[in-house]
């Protein structure tokens, strides 16, 4: 819904209990650049998918190279659902995308929070 509202609000707060779309959406505020950077010698391919499925939530990896992963995964996916490989190609080093995606960002304040009253703090 963030991304298809034509008004928008003062004040706007994207909040989300998964960790690796909260990072993809700081990280495309931030860094839209460092994210088509890491993708650009990616093909769209099953081997790259399954490798990017097994490693996107190593602890050894910066925030940018686990969103460019996310972003991948969520692109080559069937339905964007990050489970099975999709098989249509999709550009996903799209600069201009993500700096529609990061001007859209600008005023948002992004969370990442469980929804209900007991975990807000």
């Amino acid at each position: 819904m963030l991304f298809h509202k034509d008004k928008h609000a003062e004040m706007e707060i994207y909040n989300d209990i998964n960790g690796n779309l909260v990072n993809l959406f700081k990280c495309a505020k931030y860094h839209p650049n460092a994210i088509s950077e890491e993708l650009e010698l990616v093909i769209n391919s099953r081997e790259y998918f399954l490798d990017f499925i097994s490693l996107y939530n190593n602890s050894a990896l910066t925030e940018i190279q686990r969103a460019s992963m996310y972003f991948y995964l969520i692109k080559a996916s069937y339905g964007s659902k990050v489970t099975h490989f999709g098989a249509n190609f999709k550009d996903t080093t799209n600069a201009q995308y993500l700096k529609k995606v990061k001007e859209r960002l600008k005023s948002v304040v992004i969370e990442n929070k469980s929804f209900d009253k007991d975990s807000a703090t």
